[in-house]
Protein backbone atom coordinates (compact mmCIF):
# COMPACT_ATOMS: atom_id res chain seq x y z
CA UNK A 1 0.00 0.00 0.00
CA UNK A 2 2.84 2.28 0.67
CA UNK A 3 4.23 1.89 -3.06
CA UNK A 4 1.19 2.70 -4.48
CA UNK A 5 0.36 5.67 -2.37
CA UNK A 6 3.59 7.18 -3.15
CA UNK A 7 3.39 6.19 -6.89
CA UNK A 8 0.36 7.75 -7.35
CA UNK A 9 1.84 11.26 -5.02
CA UNK A 10 4.80 11.61 -7.09
CA UNK A 11 2.26 10.98 -10.39
CA UNK A 12 0.48 14.42 -9.42
CA UNK A 13 3.61 16.01 -8.08
CA UNK A 14 4.90 15.58 -11.54
CA UNK A 15 1.18 15.97 -13.26
CA UNK A 16 0.89 19.47 -10.94
CA UNK A 17 4.46 20.71 -11.99
CA UNK A 18 4.07 20.12 -15.81
CA UNK A 19 0.94 21.91 -16.01
CA UNK A 20 2.66 24.65 -14.05
CA UNK A 21 5.44 24.76 -17.16
CA UNK A 22 2.34 24.94 -19.67
CA UNK A 23 0.49 27.67 -17.98
CA UNK A 24 4.33 29.66 -17.49
CA UNK A 25 4.81 29.12 -21.17
CA UNK A 26 1.32 30.14 -22.33
CA UNK A 27 1.87 33.64 -19.76
CA UNK A 28 5.22 34.10 -21.54
CA UNK A 29 3.68 33.83 -24.94
CA UNK A 30 1.20 36.01 -24.12
CA UNK A 31 3.27 38.59 -22.53
CA UNK A 32 6.05 38.23 -25.25
CA UNK A 33 3.09 38.92 -27.90
CA UNK A 34 2.31 42.07 -25.99
CA UNK A 35 5.61 43.07 -25.49
CA UNK A 36 6.44 43.10 -29.50
CA UNK A 37 2.81 44.92 -29.81
CA UNK A 38 4.10 47.72 -27.87
CA UNK A 39 7.63 47.88 -29.47
CA UNK A 40 5.77 47.92 -32.42
CA UNK A 41 3.69 50.57 -31.50
CA UNK A 42 6.67 52.72 -30.67
CA UNK A 43 7.67 53.13 -34.46
CA UNK A 44 6.46 55.62 -37.03
CA UNK A 45 4.13 54.26 -39.58
CA UNK A 46 6.52 54.28 -42.50
CA UNK A 47 9.22 52.39 -40.16
CA UNK A 48 10.42 49.32 -41.16
CA UNK A 49 8.26 49.19 -45.20
CA UNK A 50 10.16 49.30 -48.33
CA UNK A 51 7.63 52.15 -49.90
CA UNK A 52 10.45 52.45 -53.53
CA UNK A 53 8.39 50.40 -55.21
CA UNK A 54 5.04 51.13 -53.92
CA UNK A 55 2.29 52.06 -57.03
CA UNK A 56 -1.61 51.97 -56.72
CA UNK A 57 -3.55 53.51 -59.36
CA UNK A 58 -0.70 53.26 -61.44
CA UNK A 59 1.27 55.83 -60.06
CA UNK A 60 4.04 55.42 -57.41
CA UNK A 61 3.01 56.44 -53.90
CA UNK A 62 4.33 59.82 -52.89
CA UNK A 63 5.83 60.61 -49.76
CA UNK A 64 6.31 63.71 -47.92
CA UNK A 65 3.22 65.38 -48.92
CA UNK A 66 0.58 65.50 -46.29
CA UNK A 67 1.55 66.95 -42.68
CA UNK A 68 -0.86 66.64 -39.38
CA UNK A 69 0.86 69.16 -36.93
CA UNK A 70 4.24 69.05 -37.65
CA UNK A 71 4.53 65.21 -38.87
CA UNK A 72 4.16 63.94 -42.21
CA UNK A 73 1.59 61.12 -41.75
CA UNK A 74 3.94 58.62 -42.49
CA UNK A 75 6.48 59.73 -39.72
CA UNK A 76 3.33 59.60 -36.59
CA UNK A 77 4.22 57.45 -34.62
CA UNK A 78 1.80 54.58 -34.45
CA UNK A 79 1.44 54.75 -30.51
CA UNK A 80 -0.01 58.14 -30.59
CA UNK A 81 -2.42 56.84 -33.10
CA UNK A 82 -3.28 53.84 -30.56
CA UNK A 83 -3.73 56.72 -28.03
CA UNK A 84 -8.17 57.17 -28.74
CA UNK A 85 -7.92 60.84 -27.93
CA UNK A 86 -5.14 61.38 -30.50
CA UNK A 87 -6.47 59.16 -32.94
CA UNK A 88 -9.98 61.30 -32.71
CA UNK A 89 -8.30 64.22 -33.33
CA UNK A 90 -6.61 62.88 -36.31
CA UNK A 91 -9.93 61.15 -38.00
CA UNK A 92 -11.60 64.48 -37.52
CA UNK A 93 -8.39 66.00 -39.63
CA UNK A 94 -8.44 63.04 -42.11
CA UNK A 95 -12.57 63.97 -42.37
CA UNK A 96 -11.88 67.22 -43.13
CA UNK A 97 -10.92 67.11 -46.84
CA UNK A 98 -12.19 69.78 -49.83
CA UNK A 99 -12.76 67.66 -53.39
CA UNK A 100 -10.33 68.67 -55.98
CA UNK A 101 -8.03 70.29 -53.23
CA UNK A 102 -4.33 69.20 -52.52
CA UNK A 103 -4.93 67.04 -49.55
CA UNK A 104 -8.43 65.25 -51.12
CA UNK A 105 -6.41 62.02 -50.99
CA UNK A 106 -4.67 62.38 -47.44
CA UNK A 107 -7.42 59.42 -46.20
CA UNK A 108 -6.66 57.37 -49.03
CA UNK A 109 -2.46 57.63 -48.45
CA UNK A 110 -3.51 57.31 -44.57
CA UNK A 111 -5.00 53.70 -45.39
CA UNK A 112 -2.26 52.50 -48.35
CA UNK A 113 0.36 53.22 -45.15
CA UNK A 114 -1.71 51.11 -43.13
CA UNK A 115 -2.67 48.47 -45.87
CA UNK A 116 0.96 47.86 -46.67
CA UNK A 117 2.05 47.34 -42.88
CA UNK A 118 -0.55 44.66 -43.31
CA UNK A 119 0.94 43.18 -46.34
CA UNK A 120 4.23 43.91 -45.96
CA UNK A 121 4.89 43.35 -41.89
CA UNK A 122 1.53 41.75 -40.53
CA UNK A 123 1.16 44.61 -38.20
CA UNK A 124 -1.51 43.63 -36.03
CA UNK A 125 -1.67 47.45 -34.90
CA UNK A 126 -2.40 48.49 -38.53
CA UNK A 127 -4.97 46.02 -39.01
CA UNK A 128 -6.36 47.78 -35.73
CA UNK A 129 -6.44 51.57 -37.16
CA UNK A 130 -7.56 50.37 -40.46
CA UNK A 131 -10.48 48.71 -39.08
CA UNK A 132 -11.58 52.04 -36.61
CA UNK A 133 -10.71 54.45 -39.23
CA UNK A 134 -12.97 52.28 -41.91
CA UNK A 135 -16.20 52.66 -39.39
CA UNK A 136 -16.18 56.28 -40.06
CA UNK A 137 -17.68 57.40 -43.21
CA UNK A 138 -16.44 60.23 -44.14
CA UNK A 139 -12.70 58.22 -43.64
CA UNK A 140 -13.75 55.34 -45.64
CA UNK A 141 -14.74 56.96 -48.58
CA UNK A 142 -11.99 57.56 -49.79
CA UNK A 143 -9.84 55.01 -47.31
CA UNK A 144 -10.93 51.49 -47.43
CA UNK A 145 -13.15 51.40 -50.23
CA UNK A 146 -10.72 52.89 -52.37
CA UNK A 147 -8.74 49.74 -51.62
CA UNK A 148 -10.73 46.93 -51.80
CA UNK A 149 -9.72 45.29 -54.93
CA UNK A 150 -6.04 45.31 -53.52
CA UNK A 151 -6.92 43.69 -49.89
CA UNK A 152 -8.82 41.38 -51.44
CA UNK A 153 -5.97 40.51 -53.60
CA UNK A 154 -3.87 40.06 -50.13
CA UNK A 155 -7.01 38.17 -48.24
CA UNK A 156 -6.82 35.36 -51.13
CA UNK A 157 -3.24 34.82 -49.75
CA UNK A 158 -3.08 35.93 -45.96
CA UNK A 159 -6.86 34.69 -45.01
CA UNK A 160 -5.60 32.88 -41.66
CA UNK A 161 -4.22 36.12 -41.02
CA UNK A 162 -7.54 38.06 -41.58
CA UNK A 163 -9.37 35.49 -39.64
CA UNK A 164 -6.76 36.08 -37.00
CA UNK A 165 -7.03 39.61 -36.39
CA UNK A 166 -10.73 39.56 -37.01
CA UNK A 167 -11.29 37.12 -34.22
CA UNK A 168 -8.60 38.78 -31.74
CA UNK A 169 -10.26 42.53 -31.85
CA UNK A 170 -13.92 40.85 -32.62
CA UNK A 171 -13.91 42.82 -35.10
CA UNK A 172 -15.51 42.32 -39.45
CA UNK A 173 -15.16 45.63 -40.68
CA UNK A 174 -12.37 44.77 -43.03
CA UNK A 175 -13.50 41.97 -43.82
CA UNK A 176 -17.55 43.08 -44.34
CA UNK A 177 -15.88 46.04 -46.54
CA UNK A 178 -14.00 43.85 -49.09
CA UNK A 179 -16.20 40.62 -49.06
CA UNK A 180 -19.44 42.62 -50.21
CA UNK A 181 -17.57 44.90 -52.24
CA UNK A 182 -15.93 42.45 -54.67
CA UNK A 183 -17.66 39.46 -54.15
CA UNK A 184 -20.08 39.80 -56.61
CA UNK A 185 -17.35 39.47 -59.13
CA UNK A 186 -16.56 36.09 -58.27
CA UNK A 187 -20.26 34.35 -56.99
CA UNK A 188 -23.38 34.51 -58.05
CA UNK A 189 -26.33 34.79 -54.75
CA UNK A 190 -28.24 32.03 -54.68
CA UNK A 191 -31.19 34.09 -55.78
CA UNK A 192 -29.68 34.06 -59.12
CA UNK A 193 -28.71 30.35 -59.41
CA UNK A 194 -31.85 29.40 -58.19
CA UNK A 195 -33.75 31.62 -60.65
CA UNK A 196 -36.90 29.71 -61.60
CA UNK A 197 -36.59 31.83 -65.42
CA UNK A 198 -32.87 30.08 -65.56
CA UNK A 199 -34.65 26.72 -65.79
CA UNK A 200 -32.34 24.98 -63.45
CA UNK A 201 -32.69 21.94 -61.36
CA UNK A 202 -31.93 23.40 -57.87
CA UNK A 203 -34.04 21.54 -55.60
CA UNK A 204 -32.03 19.08 -54.42
CA UNK A 205 -28.58 21.32 -53.91
CA UNK A 206 -27.69 20.66 -50.07
CA UNK A 207 -27.84 23.33 -47.80
CA UNK A 208 -24.90 26.04 -46.73
CA UNK A 209 -22.25 25.79 -49.67
CA UNK A 210 -20.88 28.99 -51.06
CA UNK A 211 -20.82 27.79 -54.70
CA UNK A 212 -18.17 29.08 -57.02
CA UNK A 213 -18.49 28.41 -60.89
CA UNK A 214 -15.38 26.54 -62.51
CA UNK A 215 -15.78 28.99 -65.09
CA UNK A 216 -15.03 31.83 -62.95
CA UNK A 217 -11.81 30.10 -61.59
CA UNK A 218 -10.47 28.96 -65.08
CA UNK A 219 -11.30 32.61 -66.08
CA UNK A 220 -10.14 34.96 -63.49
CA UNK A 221 -6.47 35.85 -63.23
CA UNK A 222 -6.99 36.49 -59.56
CA UNK A 223 -7.90 32.70 -59.20
CA UNK A 224 -6.02 30.29 -61.74
CA UNK A 225 -2.85 30.62 -59.45
CA UNK A 226 -5.81 28.13 -56.90
CA UNK A 227 -6.81 25.86 -59.23
CA UNK A 228 -5.14 22.91 -58.07
CA UNK A 229 -6.49 23.26 -54.45
CA UNK A 230 -10.03 22.87 -56.57
CA UNK A 231 -8.40 19.34 -58.44
CA UNK A 232 -9.28 17.53 -55.32
CA UNK A 233 -12.95 19.02 -54.75
CA UNK A 234 -16.06 16.97 -55.60
CA UNK A 235 -17.97 18.94 -58.31
CA UNK A 236 -21.57 20.27 -58.13
CA UNK A 237 -23.44 20.02 -60.94
CA UNK A 238 -26.58 21.53 -61.87
CA UNK A 239 -28.58 19.86 -64.89
CA UNK A 240 -30.34 23.31 -66.68
CA UNK A 241 -32.90 22.78 -69.47
CA UNK A 242 -32.59 24.92 -72.66
CA UNK A 243 -33.46 28.66 -71.93
CA UNK A 244 -32.83 31.74 -73.74
CA UNK A 245 -29.83 32.47 -71.50
CA UNK A 246 -28.23 29.24 -72.18
CA UNK A 247 -28.85 29.64 -76.47
CA UNK A 248 -31.80 27.33 -75.74
CA UNK A 249 -29.60 24.04 -74.77
CA UNK A 250 -29.49 21.76 -72.51
CA UNK A 251 -26.35 22.65 -70.17
CA UNK A 252 -24.49 20.91 -67.09
CA UNK A 253 -23.16 23.95 -64.70
CA UNK A 254 -20.14 23.06 -62.62
CA UNK A 255 -19.23 24.19 -59.33
CA UNK A 256 -17.21 24.02 -55.96
CA UNK A 257 -18.10 24.29 -52.47
CA UNK A 258 -16.01 27.25 -51.73
CA UNK A 259 -17.29 27.06 -48.14
CA UNK A 260 -15.26 23.51 -47.62
CA UNK A 261 -12.48 24.72 -49.65
CA UNK A 262 -11.65 26.83 -46.99
CA UNK A 263 -12.38 24.99 -43.89
CA UNK A 264 -9.69 22.59 -45.00
CA UNK A 265 -6.95 25.05 -46.18
CA UNK A 266 -7.11 27.49 -43.38
CA UNK A 267 -8.71 25.50 -39.93
CA UNK A 268 -5.29 23.74 -39.27
CA UNK A 269 -4.03 27.14 -38.78
CA UNK A 270 -6.70 28.39 -36.44
CA UNK A 271 -7.48 27.35 -32.68
CA UNK A 272 -10.61 26.87 -31.17
CA UNK A 273 -11.73 31.10 -30.65
CA UNK A 274 -10.98 31.57 -34.18
CA UNK A 275 -12.80 28.76 -35.94
CA UNK A 276 -15.95 29.51 -33.74
CA UNK A 277 -15.81 33.87 -34.91
CA UNK A 278 -15.24 32.01 -39.02
CA UNK A 279 -18.33 30.21 -38.60
CA UNK A 280 -20.13 32.65 -36.72
CA UNK A 281 -19.14 35.92 -37.83
CA UNK A 282 -17.59 35.70 -41.41
CA UNK A 283 -18.98 33.39 -43.01
CA UNK A 284 -22.87 35.01 -42.44
CA UNK A 285 -21.20 37.85 -44.55
CA UNK A 286 -21.86 35.79 -47.61
CA UNK A 287 -25.34 34.47 -46.28
CA UNK A 288 -26.78 35.90 -49.86
CA UNK A 289 -24.83 33.87 -51.27
CA UNK A 290 -24.88 30.38 -49.35
CA UNK A 291 -27.57 27.62 -50.24
CA UNK A 292 -30.13 27.33 -48.07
Amino acid sequence: MKYIFLTVLISLTLSCENSKKIKNANNNDIMNEKKTDMTDSNKSLSNGLDLSKVIYFNEKLELKKYKYQDDFIEDIKISDLLNESYRKDFFTYLSNSSPESEDEFKTTFFSIILFERIKQLKDTNAFLLLSESSKEESISYNGIEMLSEYLFKDLLDNFSFYVKESTKYNDITILEYVLQDITPQYLKKEVEIKDPTRMCACEELEKGLILLNKDTLDSKDDLKRFKNDFKSEKIVEIDCSPSLENGWKSTTEEYYDLKSIIQKNIESKLDVKEKNFLKLKIFPILTDYTTK
